[in-house]
């Protein structure tokens, strides 16, 4: 019986991940996270990672701008997911402005409530 308990509130343990922060190139960064929480959604998990990159891009005195992101909300078998792509760069930078954004598939996702924002 001690098993079974154990075995349930093991199952009832929300967990979740996040990568670190990553430079993929000259100022350009991506983190992810994914949680099994209940009535966590992909959009609550974009909305932390962006967060964390302000708060990012605030240490080295730049502005955060968002690149692309991707997210999924929990379904059966897959825990809800968010990734994002973004740069610091300082406001007098010609590259930092207002983002010209259009959503796209999330790629090899499947059956998927995932999207994909890209910014140009």
């Amino acid at each position: 019986m001690k098993k079974l308990s154990l075995l349930v509130a093991l199952l009832l343990c929300s967990c979740v991940s996040k990568s670190e922060v990553t430079s993929i190139g000259k100022d350009t960064y991506i983190v992810s996270m994914s949680s099994n929480a209940p009535g966590e959604g992909g959009g609550n998990l974009k909305a932390k990672l962006a967060k964390e990159g302000t708060v990012f891009c605030e240490q080295q005195n730049k502005s955060f701008m968002l690149v692309s992101f991707s997210s999924a909300d929990m379904a059966f078998g897959r825990t809800a997911s968010a990734d994002i792509t973004f740069r610091c760069l300082l406001e007098s930078d010609p590259e930092y402005g207002r983002p010209n954004a259009k959503q796209e598939q999330s790629p090899g996702a499947g059956v998927s409530t995932g999207v994909m924002l890209k910014v140009n």
